[in-house]
């Protein structure tokens, strides 16, 4: 079952309405909808239910714990697939909050390590593994006005092909051996240390030592984990303001809508064809441009053959967008006017304020360089999210413009042809290891501008290969 670019609500669920997408997990689309009686419910739908998941899902359905968003019911789809129906929780993601907020203090994070801890160990005693504990299957729902508790979502993902989400999932996982409790006591580990503000991020990973293991024999059990965690100063998790809150969350879901729009052709393409040509976007392997031009750090990431990029991206050096033939952009302005030199101006100011925003982690001086609400500002918000979440330290990041073409230069608006570098710089992952990243091939990208209404600076609206 393939779900059309905005069609996820023609989704038939007999039994309950779908209003909409809630994301995509490796085990299927999540949708929201509501049931007969009109609650709001979570629902996976797995078009090729991997062995495992109706049994998986059963045992779920048993599990009662304030922790957890229970499954609820298991329906089979007209024509083929199934949808899990959960419990709908309410709140943001703890990746959104750690967005909005710019992390978490050493005694919350030591309370959301408290929390998934206590979930495992209930999960565990029942014989469930989650495997895919991770900041967006944890959802931080109110309890008052100032903090919030840790829910702990999907349940039925670890049942899938899928090995946790890059950079929480455990070594062992990534070599192919199979989820495991301990597996699950590191991800809720990295998690929590990948929640953590900057100036605490040391002293959480010391706290968390044991958990965050490389080799699962010498790791704790979840239960075992809670008790190295007795005496340890810890504060209900703090929510953010409404309105930051709710500016994060709305980027977070408009990445999500790109996520599942890129997806929703990958999987087109692949039942089309049965042919796709992998693009892994290794730190130093390729460059994507939203903006300005992408740290190329989202791993795992692929692209079919012959498939437009979504914006944000662009192909990879030597390759063509369609009807051009690759041919470089001649340095120098298009038009010889003031207006020109000013969006020329601009363009250069705009990659350099990115480089130092994305280098600081500074996610309001990143969202002020594009238009609100627009795919780039979702794209770059995204970004930044996964290089937070990872623990990902960028140095000496570095754009530089080889080419540039302003091709209209209006009061509002302008469109600008240029070609862009990554120079050399590096990166320190969360366990500390330095990464030397080496200079990218030059990229061509088409860059529309939009004057903001009050300020009257340029601000990038959309971005796409040449």
């Amino acid at each position: 079952m393939v779900f059309p670019d905005g069609m996820s609500t023609a989704v038939k669920v007999p039994g309950y309405t779908v209003t909409g997408v809630a994301g995509v997990g490796g085990s299927g689309t999540i949708l929201r909808g509501r049931d007969a009686a009109g609650t709001e419910v979570a629902l996976r739908v797995v078009p090729e239910a991997p062995a495992g998941l109706v049994r998986r899902a059963g045992v779920a359905g048993g599990v009662q714990h304030p922790g957890v968003a229970g499954v609820l019911d298991l329906v089979e789809l007209p024509g083929d697939g199934l949808a899990v129906v959960s419990q709908f929780v309410p709140g943001p993601t703890l990746a959104t909050l750690r967005a909005a907020r710019r992390g978490l203090s050493s005694a919350e994070c030591a309370q959301v390590a408290a929390e998934l801890l206590t979930v495992l160990a209930a999960l565990h005693a029942e014989g469930i593994v989650h495997g895919d504990v991770s900041p967006a299957n944890v959802i931080v729902t109110p309890v008052g006005e100032e903090t919030g508790r840790l829910v702990l979502v999907d349940l039925v993902g670890g049942a899938g092909p899928v090995r946790g989400t890059r950079g929480f999932c455990a070594p062992e996982l990534e070599q192919g051996a199979p989820a495991s409790a301990v597996a699950d006591v590191y991800s809720a580990a990295q998690v929590s240390l990948a929640a953590a503000e900057p100036a605490v991020r040391q002293e959480v990973a010391e706290l968390l030592g044991p958990m965050l293991s490389s080799d699962p024999q010498l790791r704790p059990s979840a239960h075992h984990g809670l008790q190295l965690l007795d005496g340890v100063a810890r504060v209900g998790v703090g929510l953010a303001p409404a309105e930051v809150l709710a500016s994060a969350t709305l980027r977070e879901h408009a990445a999500r809508e790109l996520t599942t729009r890129a997806r929703i052709r990958r999987t087109r393409v692949r039942r089309r064809h049965r042919a796709r040509r992998r693009w892994w976007w290794r730190a130093g392997g390729a460059v994507g441009a939203a903006a300005v031009v992408v740290a190329a750090l989202l791993l795992g990431l692929e692209r079919p053959a012959g498939e437009r990029l979504p914006l944000g991206t662009v192909p990879a050096a030597g390759s063509a967008g369609p009807g051009e033939s690759g041919a470089p952009v001649e340095p120098g302005e298009s038009q010889d006017s003031g207006a020109a030199r000013q969006v020329a101006a601009a363009v250069r100011d705009l990659l350099t304020a990115r480089d130092d925003a994305l280098s600081g982690r500074d996610g309001e001086a990143l969202a002020a360089l594009t238009v609100p609400e627009s795919p780039l500002a979702a794209a770059d918000a995204g970004l930044l999210a996964e290089l937070t979440d990872a623990g990902v330290q960028l140095h000496g990041y570095a754009t530089q413009v080889e080419g540039l073409q302003v091709m209209a230069a209006g009061a509002q608006r302008a469109e600008v042809r240029l070609r862009v570098q990554q120079t050399a710089h590096q990166r320190t992952g969360a366990d500390g290891a330095l990464t030397q990243v080496p200079a990218q091939p030059v990229q061509c990208l088409e860059l529309t501008l939009e004057r903001a209404p009050a300020a009257g600076t340029w601000r990038a609206a959309t971005a796409q290969p040449c």
